[in-house]
């Protein structure tokens, strides 16, 4: 296990990327990112195009596991789900920034964000967990044997073990991870 965390701190700290960009790629020539300024933007016909959304938060992560089902997160707790055709607001118990989103299947993901914020998705309704820590989270993602880890922004990484979040240390000083690409085929 401490091997594979230390791992995942390695790819952490050398993916050189621009904060608040996450990008997803469905095919070579459709995908979804958000931008540098916050905006959903999808990839249509090899060019980025900025996607209608139902509020003026900008927006730092988005996670979809296929053409009609996905999410994404941004300031001030704002949360958008995808159905395939549009972008809808969900409000959520949380008043924190969110900085990433991950999803596991349609009935499991997790957002993280300011001040130890953690919710997690059941597939019905986003409910805030206990984070062991009150640092900022800035990304979580689930290692290829399923564990899922939250990295903070001081370098902590927290993974889950049962329905626990614990700390484990992190062996490189403020490591960030700020993106990240995933194909959904």
């Amino acid at each position: 296990m401490k091997k594979l965390i230390i791992s995942f701190l390695i790819v952490i700290a050398t993916i050189i990327a621009v904060w608040g960009q996450d990008t997803l790629s469905i095919s070579s020539k459709s995908g979804w990112r958000v931008s540098a300024e916050g905006k959903i933007q999808r990839l249509v016909n090899e060019n980025w195009e900025v996607v209608s959304v139902p509020t003026t938060q900008t927006f730092s992560s988005l996670c979809l596991l296929s053409t009609d089902f996905g999410w994404a997160v941004g300031k001030n707790s704002t949360m958008l789900r995808w159905d395939g055709e549009q972008w809808s607001e969900v409000l959520v118990f949380a008043n924190e920034d969110l900085h990433s989103v991950f999803l596991l299947s349609r009935e499991e993901g997790w957002a993280v964000g300011n001040k130890g914020t953690i919710l997690r998705w059941n597939g019905v309704s986003w409910e805030e967990e206990v984070a062991p820590i009150t640092e900022n989270l800035v990304r979580v993602e689930s290692t290829p044997t399923g564990v899922v880890q939250i990295v903070a922004e001081n370098g902590t990484v927290l993974h889950r073990l049962g329905k626990d979040w614990k700390i484990q240390p992190a062996p490189l000083n403020s490591a960030k991870l700020s993106a990240s690409a995933k194909r959904v085929e």
